[in-house]
């Protein structure tokens, strides 16, 4: 009877060993993944670039520069890359069979595969951004590319993305500064969202043709029979459920780490008008 109890649990315990066994390597198939599609290169860039934006908007005339070192550390403080990885990881995880993983594994690791990563994490440098606004025009003088980079946007949602992140952070560091320029008031944001609305053309306009001129300047090297091969890899539905998947992560992480640096931004705003 001992024998047969002590059997059982062994039985029990193997069955829960190769379970977390199973986990753990299908945990370490969607890092990899994370690793492999550029994801983790691009989300540990976002830091640089929003920097590079609050610098940007300190030119003459725009903030001070007692502000401009305030939120930059807070940048630093808040927009965590560990964040936003967590949430995409979670998401891929969540979504994710497998055979898919492996699927998207097999192609990444294609010699076309890892040139589009390649081109996609030199173009995710503050660096880089800089020379893109700078080629901005010559880029969009070739009707052939920006015809496949409109193509790419519609595969990858990059214009949707952009502008469901423009709004939410829009609205959170607006309800900051509300709240700090009036402690204790109650914020309007239905009447701030009103007033986006009417500009929402020309929001959606601008972001893209940033989103064109991204693309342009990412995939410049890449062939366009290359660019053909990625396209027909983006068309599959196993790709669509990736790419959806890692952005609905993406904006979940986004959203948490804007909030906490409007929170920080408020701060800032109340300790100037002290």
């Amino acid at each position: 009877m001992k024998i047969r109890i002590v059997r059982l649990f062994f039985a029990v315990f193997l069955g829960l060993f190769s379970l977390m066994c199973m986990a753990d390597q299908r945990e370490s198939n969607i890092d990899q993944l994370i690793v492999l599609s550029g994801l983790k290169t691009q989300v540990s860039s976002f830091p640089g670039q929003v920097k590079a934006g609050v610098l940007q908007a300190a030119s003459p005339g725009g903030i001070g520069e007692a502000q401009v070192s305030n939120i930059l550390e807070s940048v630093d403080n808040t927009i965590m890359p560990a964040v936003i990885l967590r949430e995409i990881r979670s998401s891929l995880a969540a979504s994710l069979n497998d055979e898919e993983t492996a699927t998207l594994l097999k192609w990444y690791e294609s010699d076309v595969g890892r040139r589009v990563t390649t081109a996609e994490e030199a173009a995710s440098t503050p660096e880089a951004y800089e020379e893109m606004m700078q080629n901005a025009q010559m880029l969009t003088e070739n009707d052939r590319r920006v015809q496949m980079a409109m193509r790419i946007d519609e595969l990858v949602g990059a214009t949707k993305m952009g502008m469901e992140m423009q709004d939410s952070t829009s609205v959170a560091i607006y309800s900051a500064m509300m709240a700090a320029m009036a402690p204790g008031q109650p914020v309007d944001i239905e009447a701030y969202e009103k007033e986006m609305e009417k500009i929402e053309p020309q929001i959606r306009e601008q972001v893209q043709s940033l989103v064109m001129v991204s693309f342009l300047y990412t995939y410049q090297s890449i062939s366009d029979d290359d660019m053909k091969k990625y396209e027909i890899f983006l068309s599959r539905p196993t790709s669509k459920k990736f790419n959806d998947s890692a952005l609905s992560g993406m904006a979940r992480g986004f959203d948490e780490v804007v909030n906490d640096l409007a929170g920080e931004l408020a701060v800032i705003m109340q300790s100037d008008a002290a």
